[in-house]
């Protein structure tokens, strides 16, 4: 275990600072905020390799397409306790899934460029049967549209 004094030392909470102020949902931030140092050498290369096809990706006009994705984590727990989400927070869950997908096809039509982050991106799970539906019975602002499916 590193100690706090090394880690401020190496400018560790400097660093974690400036990293949280790029993450897109607080769920983010606060798993950035629980990171530790890497335990050993070759943990810190293969994240340098993702970083560096990440870069490899940006730098061909071809950046992760992470736009859409929100924090759902609040949305989830309640459906775990079989609670009903409101409309809003089925579209959020919808455009996260359909975003997460959108990012899996993108990592695997550039396997090439980026094998490491497309071998991350082939985890995520195919959730088409359960956000197609939801967005083509919601608006974007969480309205039922006309030709919902009575079962919903």
């Amino acid at each position: 275990m590193i100690s706090a004094r090394t880690l401020d030392d190496l400018g560790w909470p400097t660093l974690v600072d400036h990293w949280v102020k790029r993450c897109a949902t607080k769920r983010g931030e606060a798993h950035v905020r629980a990171l530790a140092l890497f335990d050993g050498i070759d943990q810190a290369r293969e994240r340098a390799s993702e970083i560096t096809e990440a870069r490899a990706l940006a730098s061909r006009g071809e950046p992760l397409p992470l736009g859409g994705i929100a924090d759902i984590a609040t949305a989830i727990a309640r459906v775990r306790k079989a609670a009903a989400l409101e409309a809003p927070d089925l579209v959020a869950v919808a455009t996260t899934g359909r975003s997460l997908a959108r990012l899996r096809a993108h990592l695997r039509e550039r396997s090439v460029v980026a094998p490491r982050l497309a071998a991350r991106g082939e985890t995520i799970a195919d959730l088409g049967h359960v956000y197609h539906p939801i967005l083509e019975a919601f608006d974007p602002d969480g309205r039922l549209v006309d030709h919902a499916s009575d079962a919903l």
